[in-house]
Protein backbone atom coordinates (compact mmCIF):
# COMPACT_ATOMS: atom_id res chain seq x y z
CA UNK A 1 0.00 0.00 0.00
CA UNK A 2 2.92 2.50 0.87
CA UNK A 3 4.02 2.00 -2.84
CA UNK A 4 0.52 2.43 -4.34
CA UNK A 5 0.71 5.99 -2.28
CA UNK A 6 4.37 6.50 -3.50
CA UNK A 7 3.19 6.13 -7.01
CA UNK A 8 -0.37 7.65 -6.77
CA UNK A 9 -1.39 9.84 -9.81
CA UNK A 10 1.08 8.15 -12.21
CA UNK A 11 -1.77 5.99 -13.96
CA UNK A 12 0.76 3.27 -15.41
CA UNK A 13 2.53 2.50 -11.93
CA UNK A 14 -0.39 1.97 -10.41
CA UNK A 15 -1.62 0.12 -12.54
CA UNK A 16 1.39 -2.15 -12.50
CA UNK A 17 1.05 -1.80 -8.46
CA UNK A 18 -2.57 -2.62 -8.38
CA UNK A 19 -2.49 -5.93 -10.85
CA UNK A 20 -0.23 -7.89 -8.39
CA UNK A 21 -1.14 -6.32 -5.31
CA UNK A 22 -5.27 -6.64 -5.69
CA UNK A 23 -4.72 -10.23 -6.06
CA UNK A 24 -2.58 -10.40 -2.98
CA UNK A 25 -4.69 -8.28 -0.55
CA UNK A 26 -7.70 -10.56 -1.39
CA UNK A 27 -6.16 -13.75 -1.12
CA UNK A 28 -5.35 -12.53 2.89
CA UNK A 29 -9.70 -11.69 3.37
CA UNK A 30 -10.36 -15.58 1.76
CA UNK A 31 -7.92 -16.96 4.88
CA UNK A 32 -10.63 -15.77 7.30
CA UNK A 33 -13.37 -17.13 4.96
CA UNK A 34 -12.65 -20.69 6.62
CA UNK A 35 -11.29 -19.40 9.87
CA UNK A 36 -14.76 -17.61 10.80
CA UNK A 37 -16.63 -20.39 8.85
CA UNK A 38 -15.42 -23.42 10.62
CA UNK A 39 -19.17 -25.06 11.57
CA UNK A 40 -20.87 -24.07 8.33
CA UNK A 41 -17.88 -25.45 6.38
CA UNK A 42 -18.14 -28.62 8.85
CA UNK A 43 -21.61 -28.86 8.31
CA UNK A 44 -21.30 -28.82 4.17
CA UNK A 45 -18.26 -31.39 4.26
CA UNK A 46 -20.68 -33.80 6.72
CA UNK A 47 -23.18 -33.21 3.85
CA UNK A 48 -20.80 -34.24 1.15
CA UNK A 49 -19.34 -37.17 3.45
CA UNK A 50 -23.24 -38.39 3.92
CA UNK A 51 -23.60 -38.25 0.20
CA UNK A 52 -20.64 -40.27 -0.85
CA UNK A 53 -21.99 -42.85 1.23
CA UNK A 54 -24.67 -44.02 -0.92
CA UNK A 55 -24.03 -47.73 -2.36
CA UNK A 56 -26.43 -47.14 -5.54
CA UNK A 57 -24.45 -47.48 -9.10
CA UNK A 58 -25.96 -45.09 -10.81
CA UNK A 59 -25.67 -42.64 -8.03
CA UNK A 60 -22.35 -42.90 -7.40
CA UNK A 61 -21.72 -42.32 -11.04
CA UNK A 62 -23.30 -39.12 -10.97
CA UNK A 63 -21.43 -37.72 -8.24
CA UNK A 64 -17.63 -39.05 -10.08
CA UNK A 65 -19.17 -37.48 -12.94
CA UNK A 66 -19.23 -33.70 -11.55
CA UNK A 67 -16.31 -34.78 -9.35
CA UNK A 68 -14.40 -35.21 -12.07
CA UNK A 69 -14.79 -31.86 -13.22
CA UNK A 70 -14.06 -30.06 -10.27
CA UNK A 71 -10.94 -32.06 -10.47
CA UNK A 72 -10.29 -30.43 -13.49
CA UNK A 73 -11.22 -27.07 -12.79
CA UNK A 74 -8.42 -27.46 -9.81
CA UNK A 75 -6.24 -28.39 -11.75
CA UNK A 76 -6.23 -25.81 -14.60
CA UNK A 77 -6.82 -23.38 -12.12
CA UNK A 78 -3.60 -23.89 -10.41
CA UNK A 79 -1.47 -24.28 -13.17
CA UNK A 80 -3.20 -20.87 -14.82
CA UNK A 81 -2.03 -19.39 -11.50
CA UNK A 82 1.38 -21.40 -10.61
CA UNK A 83 2.64 -20.04 -14.08
CA UNK A 84 1.60 -16.73 -13.19
CA UNK A 85 3.27 -16.84 -10.31
CA UNK A 86 6.84 -18.25 -12.17
CA UNK A 87 6.78 -16.51 -14.91
CA UNK A 88 6.74 -13.11 -13.22
CA UNK A 89 8.79 -13.68 -10.76
CA UNK A 90 11.76 -16.39 -12.63
CA UNK A 91 12.39 -12.87 -14.98
CA UNK A 92 14.15 -11.32 -12.22
CA UNK A 93 17.06 -13.86 -13.20
CA UNK A 94 17.24 -12.75 -16.67
CA UNK A 95 17.29 -8.67 -14.72
CA UNK A 96 14.14 -8.46 -16.49
CA UNK A 97 11.23 -6.79 -15.08
CA UNK A 98 7.53 -7.26 -15.67
CA UNK A 99 6.43 -4.03 -15.01
CA UNK A 100 7.49 -0.58 -14.96
CA UNK A 101 10.68 0.63 -13.02
CA UNK A 102 10.76 3.69 -10.65
CA UNK A 103 12.88 5.53 -8.22
CA UNK A 104 9.80 6.49 -6.55
CA UNK A 105 10.08 2.76 -4.97
CA UNK A 106 13.09 0.67 -7.33
CA UNK A 107 16.93 1.01 -6.47
CA UNK A 108 18.87 0.68 -8.93
CA UNK A 109 20.51 -2.67 -9.75
CA UNK A 110 18.52 -3.99 -6.76
CA UNK A 111 15.25 -4.08 -8.08
CA UNK A 112 12.33 -6.64 -7.40
CA UNK A 113 9.57 -8.59 -8.94
CA UNK A 114 7.26 -6.53 -7.06
CA UNK A 115 6.43 -2.66 -6.86
CA UNK A 116 6.99 -1.94 -2.76
CA UNK A 117 8.73 0.07 -0.46
CA UNK A 118 10.33 -1.65 2.56
CA UNK A 119 11.64 0.03 6.29
CA UNK A 120 14.80 -1.33 6.09
CA UNK A 121 17.96 -0.92 3.28
CA UNK A 122 17.63 -3.81 0.95
CA UNK A 123 20.70 -2.62 -1.29
CA UNK A 124 22.39 -5.30 0.69
CA UNK A 125 23.02 -8.12 -0.95
CA UNK A 126 22.03 -10.28 1.74
CA UNK A 127 18.95 -8.40 2.57
CA UNK A 128 18.16 -7.76 -1.23
CA UNK A 129 18.22 -11.57 -1.76
CA UNK A 130 16.21 -12.03 1.57
CA UNK A 131 13.30 -10.25 0.11
CA UNK A 132 13.02 -11.36 -3.06
CA UNK A 133 13.07 -15.16 -1.87
CA UNK A 134 9.88 -13.55 0.89
CA UNK A 135 8.14 -12.06 -2.83
CA UNK A 136 8.29 -15.32 -4.14
CA UNK A 137 6.97 -17.59 -1.66
CA UNK A 138 4.41 -14.46 -0.29
CA UNK A 139 3.25 -14.80 -4.16
CA UNK A 140 3.09 -18.54 -4.50
CA UNK A 141 0.70 -18.71 -1.30
CA UNK A 142 -1.06 -15.99 -2.26
CA UNK A 143 -1.92 -17.96 -5.41
CA UNK A 144 -2.53 -21.52 -3.73
CA UNK A 145 -5.31 -19.32 -1.15
CA UNK A 146 -6.70 -17.41 -3.91
CA UNK A 147 -6.93 -20.38 -6.30
CA UNK A 148 -8.03 -22.82 -3.63
CA UNK A 149 -10.69 -20.62 -1.96
CA UNK A 150 -12.06 -20.40 -5.82
CA UNK A 151 -12.01 -23.94 -7.14
CA UNK A 152 -13.33 -25.25 -3.26
CA UNK A 153 -16.53 -22.79 -4.34
CA UNK A 154 -16.66 -24.46 -7.42
CA UNK A 155 -16.88 -28.22 -6.27
CA UNK A 156 -19.34 -27.34 -3.66
CA UNK A 157 -22.13 -25.94 -5.78
CA UNK A 158 -21.08 -28.78 -8.13
CA UNK A 159 -21.79 -30.91 -5.86
CA UNK A 160 -25.24 -29.51 -5.41
CA UNK A 161 -25.91 -29.78 -8.93
CA UNK A 162 -24.90 -33.56 -8.96
CA UNK A 163 -27.47 -34.14 -6.45
CA UNK A 164 -30.19 -32.29 -7.99
CA UNK A 165 -29.88 -34.30 -11.40
CA UNK A 166 -30.37 -37.69 -8.94
CA UNK A 167 -33.25 -36.15 -7.50
CA UNK A 168 -34.08 -35.26 -11.35
CA UNK A 169 -34.15 -38.70 -12.34
CA UNK A 170 -35.75 -40.11 -9.61
CA UNK A 171 -38.89 -37.98 -9.53
CA UNK A 172 -39.20 -38.35 -13.12
CA UNK A 173 -39.71 -41.91 -12.76
CA UNK A 174 -41.53 -42.09 -9.03
CA UNK A 175 -44.72 -42.35 -10.36
CA UNK A 176 -43.41 -45.88 -11.55
CA UNK A 177 -42.90 -46.92 -8.21
CA UNK A 178 -44.74 -49.21 -6.00
CA UNK A 179 -43.45 -47.48 -2.85
CA UNK A 180 -44.59 -44.33 -4.24
CA UNK A 181 -45.62 -42.18 -0.84
CA UNK A 182 -41.71 -43.12 1.09
CA UNK A 183 -40.08 -42.37 -2.20
CA UNK A 184 -41.95 -38.70 -2.66
CA UNK A 185 -41.13 -37.86 1.02
CA UNK A 186 -37.53 -39.05 0.78
CA UNK A 187 -37.03 -36.83 -2.51
CA UNK A 188 -38.90 -33.86 -0.64
CA UNK A 189 -36.45 -34.20 2.27
CA UNK A 190 -33.53 -34.74 0.24
CA UNK A 191 -34.69 -31.26 -1.90
CA UNK A 192 -34.88 -29.40 1.54
CA UNK A 193 -31.20 -30.55 2.03
CA UNK A 194 -29.77 -29.29 -0.89
CA UNK A 195 -31.82 -26.20 -0.31
CA UNK A 196 -30.46 -25.96 2.90
CA UNK A 197 -27.02 -26.89 1.38
CA UNK A 198 -26.85 -24.10 -1.16
CA UNK A 199 -28.25 -21.63 1.47
CA UNK A 200 -25.13 -22.42 3.66
CA UNK A 201 -22.86 -21.94 0.93
CA UNK A 202 -23.95 -18.80 -0.11
CA UNK A 203 -23.88 -17.69 3.39
CA UNK A 204 -20.26 -18.44 3.79
CA UNK A 205 -19.32 -17.45 0.25
CA UNK A 206 -21.31 -14.40 -0.94
CA UNK A 207 -19.50 -11.64 0.87
CA UNK A 208 -16.29 -13.22 0.15
CA UNK A 209 -17.55 -13.42 -3.94
CA UNK A 210 -18.26 -9.72 -3.73
CA UNK A 211 -14.63 -9.14 -3.07
CA UNK A 212 -13.86 -11.57 -5.53
CA UNK A 213 -15.65 -10.30 -8.58
CA UNK A 214 -14.43 -6.48 -7.80
CA UNK A 215 -10.48 -7.30 -8.04
CA UNK A 216 -11.13 -9.25 -10.52
CA UNK A 217 -13.45 -6.78 -12.56
CA UNK A 218 -10.19 -4.21 -11.38
CA UNK A 219 -7.33 -6.64 -12.77
CA UNK A 220 -9.34 -7.05 -15.85
CA UNK A 221 -9.67 -3.20 -16.66
CA UNK A 222 -6.26 -2.51 -15.50
CA UNK A 223 -4.86 -5.52 -17.69
CA UNK A 224 -7.40 -4.51 -20.73
CA UNK A 225 -5.06 -0.98 -20.29
CA UNK A 226 -1.97 -2.20 -20.80
CA UNK A 227 -3.04 -4.06 -23.25
CA UNK A 228 -5.12 -1.28 -24.83
CA UNK A 229 -1.74 0.59 -24.40
CA UNK A 230 0.58 -1.59 -26.32
CA UNK A 231 -1.63 -2.51 -29.29
CA UNK A 232 -2.91 0.96 -29.80
CA UNK A 233 0.76 1.44 -30.22
CA UNK A 234 0.90 4.62 -27.60
CA UNK A 235 3.37 3.26 -25.51
CA UNK A 236 6.72 1.19 -26.11
CA UNK A 237 7.46 0.80 -22.49
CA UNK A 238 6.15 -2.47 -22.34
CA UNK A 239 8.67 -5.47 -23.22
CA UNK A 240 7.23 -8.80 -25.25
CA UNK A 241 7.57 -10.75 -21.96
CA UNK A 242 5.50 -8.49 -20.11
CA UNK A 243 2.56 -8.28 -22.61
CA UNK A 244 2.48 -12.11 -22.76
CA UNK A 245 2.06 -12.23 -18.70
CA UNK A 246 -0.60 -9.38 -19.34
CA UNK A 247 -2.38 -11.54 -21.60
CA UNK A 248 -1.56 -15.21 -19.77
CA UNK A 249 -2.45 -13.14 -16.48
CA UNK A 250 -5.99 -11.87 -17.87
CA UNK A 251 -6.97 -15.88 -18.88
CA UNK A 252 -6.37 -16.73 -15.59
CA UNK A 253 -8.97 -14.53 -13.98
CA UNK A 254 -11.39 -15.08 -16.49
CA UNK A 255 -10.70 -18.90 -15.90
CA UNK A 256 -11.45 -17.95 -12.07
CA UNK A 257 -14.74 -15.88 -12.82
CA UNK A 258 -15.72 -18.25 -15.37
CA UNK A 259 -15.76 -21.17 -12.61
CA UNK A 260 -17.73 -18.96 -9.76
CA UNK A 261 -20.22 -17.98 -13.25
CA UNK A 262 -20.37 -21.38 -14.75
CA UNK A 263 -20.99 -23.27 -11.48
CA UNK A 264 -23.86 -20.78 -11.01
CA UNK A 265 -26.11 -20.99 -14.07
CA UNK A 266 -25.64 -24.93 -13.92
CA UNK A 267 -27.14 -24.55 -10.82
CA UNK A 268 -29.91 -22.64 -11.94
CA UNK A 269 -30.20 -25.30 -15.03
CA UNK A 270 -30.08 -28.21 -12.91
CA UNK A 271 -33.04 -26.55 -10.73
CA UNK A 272 -34.74 -25.92 -13.83
CA UNK A 273 -34.51 -29.71 -14.93
CA UNK A 274 -35.85 -30.78 -11.61
CA UNK A 275 -38.78 -28.63 -11.82
CA UNK A 276 -39.39 -30.49 -15.21
CA UNK A 277 -39.04 -33.78 -13.89
CA UNK A 278 -41.81 -33.04 -11.55
CA UNK A 279 -44.25 -31.95 -14.38
CA UNK A 280 -43.55 -34.57 -16.23
CA UNK A 281 -44.18 -37.17 -13.63
CA UNK A 282 -46.97 -39.17 -14.75
CA UNK A 283 -49.09 -37.92 -11.65
CA UNK A 284 -52.32 -38.56 -13.67
CA UNK A 285 -51.72 -42.91 -13.10
CA UNK A 286 -51.84 -42.27 -9.28
CA UNK A 287 -54.68 -41.50 -6.93
CA UNK A 288 -55.64 -37.84 -6.29
CA UNK A 289 -54.71 -37.45 -2.75
CA UNK A 290 -51.17 -38.79 -4.20
CA UNK A 291 -50.92 -36.84 -6.92
CA UNK A 292 -51.83 -33.58 -4.75
CA UNK A 293 -48.56 -34.37 -2.66
CA UNK A 294 -46.49 -33.84 -5.68
CA UNK A 295 -47.99 -29.50 -5.23
CA UNK A 296 -44.77 -29.25 -2.22
CA UNK A 297 -41.76 -30.16 -4.64
CA UNK A 298 -43.42 -27.90 -8.08
CA UNK A 299 -43.64 -25.36 -5.49
CA UNK A 300 -40.37 -25.18 -4.30
CA UNK A 301 -38.67 -26.39 -7.42
CA UNK A 302 -40.10 -23.40 -9.79
CA UNK A 303 -38.11 -21.46 -7.77
CA UNK A 304 -33.95 -21.54 -8.88
CA UNK A 305 -31.25 -21.27 -6.07
CA UNK A 306 -29.59 -18.71 -7.14
CA UNK A 307 -25.66 -18.02 -5.49
CA UNK A 308 -24.96 -13.91 -5.22
CA UNK A 309 -21.93 -11.82 -4.91
CA UNK A 310 -22.73 -10.08 -1.68
CA UNK A 311 -26.51 -9.94 -2.40
CA UNK A 312 -25.71 -7.30 -5.15
CA UNK A 313 -25.31 -9.65 -7.89
CA UNK A 314 -26.22 -13.12 -9.29
CA UNK A 315 -23.52 -15.63 -10.10
CA UNK A 316 -24.25 -16.65 -13.25
CA UNK A 317 -22.70 -16.37 -17.08
CA UNK A 318 -25.02 -13.42 -17.67
CA UNK A 319 -23.32 -11.53 -14.94
CA UNK A 320 -19.91 -12.83 -16.15
CA UNK A 321 -20.38 -11.19 -19.48
CA UNK A 322 -21.87 -8.08 -18.48
CA UNK A 323 -18.63 -7.76 -15.81
CA UNK A 324 -16.44 -8.17 -19.20
CA UNK A 325 -18.04 -5.51 -21.09
CA UNK A 326 -18.12 -3.41 -18.17
CA UNK A 327 -14.36 -3.93 -17.56
CA UNK A 328 -13.30 -2.80 -21.09
CA UNK A 329 -15.31 0.22 -20.95
CA UNK A 330 -13.65 1.54 -17.75
CA UNK A 331 -10.18 0.09 -19.43
CA UNK A 332 -11.52 2.76 -22.26
CA UNK A 333 -12.00 5.63 -20.00
CA UNK A 334 -8.66 5.15 -18.15
CA UNK A 335 -7.07 5.41 -21.30
CA UNK A 336 -8.92 8.82 -22.23
CA UNK A 337 -7.88 10.06 -18.40
CA UNK A 338 -4.37 9.54 -19.30
CA UNK A 339 -4.45 11.41 -22.71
Amino acid sequence: MTALIKVWGNLTLMADNLIISMPIMISELTLLVPWLNKKGLARIFSEIERDWMKKNPQIVNIMIKNAKVGKQLTVYGFCLGYFSVIFYMSSIIFNIVLRTTTNLTDIDGKTLPLQTVYPYDISSSSRYYFTLCTQIFSSLLACTVYTSINVLFGVFVLHACGQLEILSDGVEKISEKKNYQRLLKLYIEDHNRMIRFIWEVEKIFNLLLLALFASAVISFCLLEFNLIAVFSGKTTDISPMSLVFYIQFLFYFMFMMLIYSWVGEKLITQCALLHMAACNTNWYSRKSHESLQLIILLVRSQYPLLLTAGKVASVRLTTFVSLLKTSIGYASVLRAVQK
